[in-house]
C-alpha cells in the first residue's frame, strides 16, 4: 500500500504516505491507525497470518517487520482499509498497493544546520562506504558544530566498518567495537555429550581518524528500524560514552549471517554470532536501550512533530546554554552548506576516485582471467557510472516521467535537486573538454562495455571478453586523461596497462 507504518502502543499507524496522484486520497494521512483491513481486524490478521512467519526476538523488532508484510500484497491489487484518526472517527478507505521499489528511497545521508550550531546528520544506510566519502566531504562544516544529532533510526544496516569510519572523526583516543562470540561446531564431542564449546573474538578497534576530530557533544536516535551494523555504530559509541542514545529501542538483531540458497531461488539467513557491548552487556535480543526514551504517539505523528528529535534538541540546549528559540525542530529537505558546489564537486570527485579503483580491479581481473571477479567488478562499474554519473544527464527526462506519472513529491525533488547539483558539479568540472569529446557519450560507452564485460562472465562466454576489454581500456584512457587534466595532481592517476 502507498503508506509506511510505525508500531505506536503495538497498534500500526501510518507514519507517511506516498503521494503519488495515482494513489491520491484526500483522507489518507499520518496519524491513522489502521484497524481492519477487507473487513478483518488487524489483530486478527497479525495474529494468525503474520507473527507465525516472523522471526523475531523482542515486541520492537516483531513489529517492525509484521506491519510491512500487514500491507503487502500483489502491486495493483486493492484493498479495503478501515482507518481510525486521534479523535475516534472511523472511515474506510480503498487503497491500491504498490511494488516496494516505488517508494521513495531515502537518501544515503542528509545533513543541516538546526542552527546555533546544532547540526543533524542522518546515516540511512551502512551498506555502501560511498557514506563515508560523503560524510568526509560534509566534515569540514559538521567539525564545526557546537552539537551533533545522528539520526540512524532507518538503518538497516550494511558494514560495522563502514559506520566505525564515521566514528573515527569524532573520537580522539581508540574506542572498541561489539564483542562477539561463535559457537565451535564439533560433532563428534556433541555426539559424546559434551558441553558446547565457543569461539570468542575480539571487540574491532576503532582508531581517530581526524585531526582534530569533532569532540562536541553527541545525540544518537535510535528506534526499531536502526538494525545490525547500525547497532553496531551505536554500541561503540555508547560503550565509549561518547554519545546519548535518545528515541526507543533497536531491533536487537545483529550478528552476521550465513546464507543458504533455498530451492526454487529462495534464500534464508542463520544468525552465526552473537554480540555484546565490548563489557559483556548484552543487547542482541533485547535491543539497544535508550538513556532517554522517546516513542512517538499518535497524535505527534498527526501533528508532524517528532518527539525524539525535539527531546535530542532540548538535551544539546541544556548541555550547550544556548538559546533554544534559536534552533529548529524540523529538519531541511536538503543539506546546508557553506559552499554547496563545492561540496558537490568534493562528492564528485570521490566518485570519479572510487569509479577509478573499480576499473583498476576489472583491469587486474582481466589480466588473471579471474571470471568471477570479472563477473563482479563489470557489474559494479557499469553500477556506479549508471547511478551516480549518467543519471545526473537525465534529470528533466525523470522529472517529466515522474510528473505524468503524479509521482513528484518532497521526496523526490530531493532527489532530483540532488542529481541537478551532480550534473552542475560534472559541467563544471568537465567544462571546455578536448575537441570532439563528449563527456556524456564517453561515460555511455565505457558504461556499456563493461555491463558486456559482466553479461560475458556472468554467461561464461569468457572468450568475447579480451575484444570487449581492448575498447573498454580505449574508452577508459580517453576518460582518464581528460579527468587527471582537472584534478590535483594524481588523485586519479592514470590507466595501468
Amino acid at each position: 500500500m502507498p503508506v509506511r507504518l510505525v508500531a505506536v502502543d503495538g497498534k500500526p499507524v501510518i507514519s507517511e504516505v506516498a503521494e503519488a496522484a495515482a494513489f491520491a486520497e484526500p483522507a489518507l494521512r499520518p496519524g491513522l491507525e489502521i484497524t481492519h483491513i477487507d473487513g478483518r481486524a488487524v489483530a486478527e490478521i497479525l495474529e494468525h497470518d503474520v507473527y507465525p512467519y516472523v522471526a523475531n526476538c523482542n515486541p520492537q523488532n516483531r513489529d517492525r517487520q509484521a506491519f510491512k508484510r500487514l500491507i503487502q500484497g500483489k502491486d495493483g491489487s486493492e484493498a479495503l482499509v478501515s482507518v481510525r484518526d486521534i479523535a475516534g472517527e472511523a472511515r474506510d478507505l480503498k487503497l491500491t498497493r504498490l511494488d516496494y521499489w516505488q517508494y521513495p528511497k531515502r537518501p544515503l545521508m542528509e545533513y543541516c544546520d538546526l542552527g546555533e550550531g546544532v547540526f543533524y546528520v542522518a546515516l540511512n544506510r551502512f551498506n555502501t562506504k560511498e557514506i563515508v566519502s560523503r560524510f568526509d566531504a560534509a566534515f569540514e562544516e559538521i567539525r564545526k558544530a557546537k552539537g551533533l544529532i545522528f539520526d540512524v533510526r532507518e538503518n538497516g544496516g550494511g558494514s560495522s566498518s563502514t559506520g566505525y569510519a564515521i566514528i573515527g572523526q569524532i573520537i580522539d583516543k581508540p574506542a572498541k567495537g561489539s564483542l562477539w562470540k561463535t559457537r565451535k561446531y564439533m560433532p563428534a564431542f556433541r555426539a559424546w555429550g559434551e558441553k558446547e564449546a565457543w569461539h570468542v573474538g575480539t571487540s574491532s578497534k576503532i582508531r581517530p581518524r581526524s585531526k582534530p576530530p569533532y569532540l562536541g557533544p553527541v545525540i544518537v536516535l535510535t528506534s526499531p528500524g536502526t538494525v545490525s551494523a547500525a547497532e553496531d555504530f551505536v554500541v561503540a559509541l555508547h560503550a565509549a560514552e561518547r554519545a546519548t542514545l535518545v528515541g526507543e529501542r533497536t531491533a536487537g538483531t545483529t550478528g552476521q549471517p550465513v546464507m543458504i540458497d533455498l530451492p526454487r531461488g529462495g534464500k534464508a539467513r542463520i544468525c552465526s554470532k552473537r554480540d555484546t557491548y565490548p563489557d559483556g552487556r548484552e543487547f542482541v535480543g533485547v535491543g539497544v536501550i535508550p538513556d532517554i526514551e522517546v516513542h512517538p504517539t499518535q497524535q505527534s505523528i498527526a501533528e508532524g512533530r517528532d518527539l525524539a528529535l525535539d527531546k535530542a534538541i532540548d538535551t544539546l540546549v541544556e548541555k550547550l546554554g544556548i538559546d533554544a528559540a534559536s534552533v529548529s525542530d524540523k529538519v531541511a529537505s536538503t543539506p546546508v552548506s557553506g559552499s554547496e558546489m563545492e561540496m558537490n564537486r568534493a562528492e564528485l570527485l570521490e566518485i570519479l576516485k572510487k569509479t577509478k579503483t573499480i576499473y583498476d580491479a576489472l583491469a587486474i581481473a582481466c589480466a588473471k582471467k579471474d571470471w568471477e571477479a570479472v563477473n563482479a567488478h563489470g557489474n559494479d562499474l557499469s553500477d556506479i557510472l549508471e547511478d551516480e554519473l549518467l543519471d545526473a544527464f537525465q534529470v528533466e527526462r525523470d522529472r517529466k516521467t515522474l510528473k505524468e506519472r503524479g509521482r513528484l513529491n518532497q521526496q523526490t525533488e530531493f532527489d532530483l535537486r540532488k542529481m541537478t547539483l551532480r550534473k552542475q558539479a560534472i559541467d563544471s568540472f568537465f567544462a571546455n573538454p578536448p575537441e570532439g569529446s563528449d563527456i556524456y557519450s564517453l561515460l555511455s560507452k565505457i558504461c556499456e562495455l563493461s555491463d558486456d564485460i559482466h553479461d560475458c562472465a556472468r554467461d561464461k562466454q569468457y572468450d568475447e571478453i579480451p575484444e570487449f576489454f581492448d575498447e573498454l581500456q580505449k574508452g577508459w584512457s580517453q576518460f582518464a586523461e581528460i579527468v587527471t587534466q582537472r584534478i590535483v595532481p594524481r588523485s586519479l592517476p592514470e590507466t595501468p596497462s
